[in-house]
């Protein structure tokens, strides 16, 4: 006879019942009580059956369809054993299924004391998960914090002024630029003008003030416009300069400011220098670009970028 190979179902432990009948010499099939008194009871396919110690296979040397009787036997030979194990599924308490997820990237988050939920997947790439106790989760995906590129500029070859345009929007409030150049035609200063409609507001509507600190001297100089027509952003020397500009509420309906620091470079008179700013601006126009320039001579390579603050 075949060996019967048999899987009990999904658990940790299952409950077994063991018949035995004992032949007296004939028999195809067995029911009812055993030798031991029990009454023969299992679910169908949860059998499994034993003729002397060798286990038969379902189908093939006995049939157990009704769950109180084996039948299909080869006549049995008095003295022979007959015998039944009967299991019972022990599922696991509490286990999760895979059906609780639905979709990729869908999470098990708990939902309370003892109980578990699905949070699925975000909507857009790059989102993170937020704390929210409104939700039943206390999770819910978001856009993520941080800054998001929005535009790069080059600056070309010894020009006087580059136009950033269509970079102020309503999806930001605070923006960070990043004014890198590379050769100046003469040391100086960085401006900056705001822009809307690809024009630049020329008014004596700027407010800045702020300080210079060149290197090989004490002496400090400082920057300072009530009405001008510009913010001063930071100074540039004849090499290379850097200057990171926080401009604060450009196109929403408040008046903008900005706060600017950064170094420059001038090793053709061995110095250089250290600029930290700051100022507003008396108009609250939706404004959506700026322009840079020097208020002298030109400046060569390098570039401007442009990040929205996530809100």
């Amino acid at each position: 006879m075949a060996i019967n190979n048999f899987n009990v179902g999904v658990g940790t432990t299952s409950q077994l019942t063991r018949y035995r009948y004992v032949a007296t010499g004939g028999e195809t099939s067995i029911s009812g009580t055993d030798a031991d008194g029990k009454t023969l009871s299992y679910t169908v396919g949860l059998e499994q059956v034993f003729l002397n110690g060798v286990n038969l296979v379902r189908g093939q040397d006995y049939t157990a369809t009704n769950g109180t009787s084996v039948g299909a036997l080869t006549a049995l030979v008095a003295s022979d054993v007959v015998e039944v194990f009967a299991f019972v599924p022990f599922n696991i308490a509490n286990a999760l299924t895979v059906s609780t997820v639905d979709a990729k990237g869908d999470l098990l988050v708990g939902t309370g004391a003892d109980a578990v939920g699905r949070l699925s997947v975000g909507t857009t790439a790059d989102q993170q998960l937020v704390v929210d106790s409104s939700t039943a989760s206390g999770l819910k995906w978001g856009a993520p914090s941080g800054l998001v590129l929005l535009k790069t500029v080059s600056i070309g070859s010894a020009v006087s002024s580059i136009n950033v345009d269509n970079v102020f929007d309503s999806t930001y409030d605070q923006y960070k630029i990043v004014v890198a150049s590379q050769t100046g035609s003469s040391a100086g200063i960085l401006a900056m003008r705001l822009r809307v409609s690809s024009s630049d507001n020329t008014s004596s509507n700027y407010r800045y003030g702020g300080i210079e600190r060149p290197s090989g001297t004490s002496t400090i100089v400082y920057y300072a416009g009530n009405t001008a027509t510009y913010w001063v952003i930071g100074t540039r020397g004849y090499e290379s300069g850097i200057f990171e500009v926080n401009v604060n509420y450009p196109y929403a309906a408040y008046y903008p400011s900005f706060f600017a620091s950064g170094g420059a470079s001038d090793n053709t008179n061995a110095r250089g220098f250290m600029t930290t700013l700051g100022g507003g601006m008396t108009v609250n126009t939706s404004y959506t670009g700026f322009t840079v320039f020097p208020d002298g001579g030109t400046i060569t390579g390098g570039q401007i970028t442009v990040y929205g603050v996530r809100k």
